[in-house]
């Protein structure tokens, strides 16, 4: 087999606003910059695919990346090619390691779970999963190799003798004048989701002068939201909408201090313009940011404002969080997080 042939298979629209697009295309150009040939199958990948790469920030370096619109009348094309197989999708993960018999290519799959069977970490109190156990079990144990986003998962993996690598799905990048320049009064949330609710209600109380940015959101659910929120902090709030990823960081830098409510990419974002974080103390959080974040219960009111109120009142601590989120950024970074997986694909191969 030639080392650099890679097939990444998703059931995704690469015109998508969502954060598994932004990821999975950082993915595979990550690896085509390494040298790996990759093909990336798409459910709708547009008229103009470079646009789509363009708007998500990949502008150059990407003639080892093939995009492929998956047709059905492909796929034995694409199962006759000699490559690694490549995908975070249930549905294609059980499709491919069933079809193994025909194609005999190594599949490896990534896994974004905080537990084995648990999508979301039993500790939130939101429990999805269990449902795909058996599928999980299935694929896990056929899988010739298993990426794992989360630390936990990992370790379970290992102890059962699966041949797998603990890596966080999130990219972060050297972005040197996109570094935030805030002096801490300008804080920021990256996402339009019900958590930003929860944000908002814990910054009504802050004793502090403060203005809150959000990036993301179309004009009517910004215009519901606006309506739903009360008037004493909508003046506070500043709504800059949808921001093509590519532009996202030279907008965000304005805010010196970002805050989240859950684990998820949004978490590389903060760590690229290092800002200081405040972030639910949860293990999954925890193990991506480890130190580098001020933490408040999750789900708790009361606890999220008292972390606000500490980074805005201590210009010290508010500095020293923005300092180890620059320093751990590092980790992060493409090319060494891609040289991590290369290297864990070549020893499958």
């Amino acid at each position: 087999m030639r080392r650099f042939d890679l097939i990444y298979f998703t059931d995704m629209d690469l015109l998508s606003r969502r954060a598994h697009v932004i990821q999975i295309v950082k993915t595979v150009a990550s690896l085509s910059f390494l040298g790996l040939k990759v093909k990336l199958i798409v459910k709708k990948a547009g008229r103009n695919p470079e646009y789509a790469l363009e708007d998500i920030g990949i502008q150059r370096g990407t003639e080892n990346l093939e995009i492929v619109e998956y047709k059905r009348d492909k796929l034995p094309l694409l199962l006759a090619e000699k490559a690694v197989f490549y995908t975070r999708s249930i549905t294609w993960a059980r499709k491919l390691l069933r079809l193994k018999v025909i194609h005999r290519n190594p599949v490896v799959f990534e896994t974004h779970r905080k537990l084995v069977y648990y999508k979301n970490d039993p500790e939130t109190g939101i429990t999805k999963g269990l449902k795909s156990k058996g599928i999980l079990d299935y694929i896990y144990s056929k899988a010739d190799g298993v990426v794992c986003a989360c630390k936990r998962t990992h370790e379970e993996l290992e102890r059962r003798g699966i041949n797998a690598i603990h890596l966080w799905y999130g990219w972060t990048h050297r972005m040197g004048r996109n570094i935030s320049t805030s002096q801490g009064i300008d804080m920021g949330y990256i996402g339009f989701k019900k958590e930003l609710y929860t944000i908002v209600e814990a910054l009504k109380n802050i004793p502090f002068k403060f203005r809150f940015h959000t990036f993301g959101g179309r004009e009517a659910e910004i215009e519901e939201f606006r309506n739903k929120i009360d008037a004493g902090i909508r003046d506070r709030l500043i709504f800059h909408g949808f921001i093509k990823h590519k532009d996202l960081y030279s907008r965000a830098k304005i805010c010196g201090t970002m805050i989240a409510a859950n684990e998820g990419i949004k978490l590389a974002d903060y760590l690229t313009i290092a800002s200081a974080i405040i972030a639910p103390d949860l293990p999954s959080v925890r193990d991506i940011l480890g130190d580098s974040a001020c933490y408040f219960k999750f789900n708790d009111l009361d606890s999220m404002r008292e972390a606000i109120t500490q980074v805005v009142a201590d210009s010290a601590f508010y500095l020293s969080l923005r300092r180890k989120s620059a320093g751990l950024r590092a980790k992060y970074m493409w090319p060494h997080k891609g040289m991590e997986l290369l290297k864990f694909i070549e020893g499958i191969v």
